[in-house]
């Protein structure tokens, strides 16, 4: 019994060294606060190529977003807007198709409206943001990934943002004030984002 107990002994010591010396996995301690409120911080200049938004839209004086999604099998979607009293949206619900891109601008905002994806085998993108009436972008078109989180804000705004995702349907809208990035869908869960909906106050 005495062998055993010191045979046992060791093993446990040996597995408790071992356990000690392994480095603990970053990604989840990452993972455990992916969805808490992150500063803005400043403001980086527009990426080259960055286009004017659309003019034909007729938007109001009102701070307007407007969102446009890249979706699996169907490409570019049409913008929609907050200003007719709804969220903007980008995306499809029902169809199982993920959102590869996400198109943004602000409009009559006062500030910058920014944006950060979480795609697929990529982890987050830097943060975007861009003045009213410029269009940033972010996600992958052409390589086939799902977008899975969202982050979403404004320089001087409140904003709100809500994902649809696969197998769980839209998971409850989140709000935050001026300079905050509001995270919505998952991450570490291989879920694809399907569509989201955001609005600026």
């Amino acid at each position: 019994m005495g062998s055993f107990s010191r045979a046992l002994k060791l093993t446990l010591g040996a597995a408790c060294l071992i356990a000690t010396l392994l480095p603990a996995s970053p990604a989840s301690a990452a993972d455990e606060s992916w969805d808490a409120p992150v500063s803005i911080g400043a403001v980086g200049p527009e990426p080259a190529g960055t286009v004017n938004a659309p003019t034909d839209l007729g938007l109001s004086a009102a701070p307007v977003v407007c969102f446009r999604g890249h979706v699996q099998d169907l490409g570019w979607m049409g913008w929609d807007c907050s200003d007719d009293g709804s969220w903007a949206f980008a995306g499809t619900t029902g169809q199982f198709r993920r959102l590869e891109a996400v198109e943004f601008f602000g409009n009559n905002t006062g500030g910058h409206t920014c944006m950060q994806a979480h795609v697929q085998d990529v982890a987050w993108q830097a943060t975007l943001c861009m003045g009213d009436g410029r269009v940033g972008r972010v996600g992958t078109t052409g390589q086939f990934r799902r977008i899975e989180a969202i982050r979403f804000g404004s320089t001087v705004r409140t904003t709100c943002a809500e994902a649809h995702v696969a197998d769980l349907g839209w998971m409850g809208y989140r709000c935050n004030g001026a300079g905050i990035l509001t995270a919505v869908g998952t991450i570490s869960q291989f879920r694809r984002m399907e569509a989201l909906t955001g609005t600026i106050q």
